[in-house]
């Protein structure tokens, strides 16, 4: 199954939002109550929303959104630095 890790950034004062994912091949599920280690981060995520899809065999883990007062741009090439895909 591909677990499929989904995060928005929110940009500086509210503009401007992205979505970034990153993708792995595992048989492992996890559990909302679990948290996610990532190297983009200095502390762990905690899971929002966990959708399977056996159909397509793919798990989507939703993050909670990453708001910090940042410049937009900037945050998305540090994830993309961290093997991260941004989303169109």
């Amino acid at each position: 199954m591909v677990l499929i890790l989904m995060i928005l950034l929110k940009g500086k004062n509210g503009k401007g939002r992205k979505h970034v994912e990153k993708s792995f091949n595992t048989n492992f599920l996890p559990s909302k109550d679990y948290k996610i280690e990532d190297s983009a981060w200095k502390e762990e995520r905690e899971i929002v929303n966990i959708t399977i899809n056996y159909k397509d065999n793919n798990c989507i883990v939703e993050l909670l959104p990453d708001v910090n007062n940042y410049d937009l741009k900037e945050k998305v090439e540090m994830y993309l630095s961290h093997s991260w895909v941004e989303l169109t």
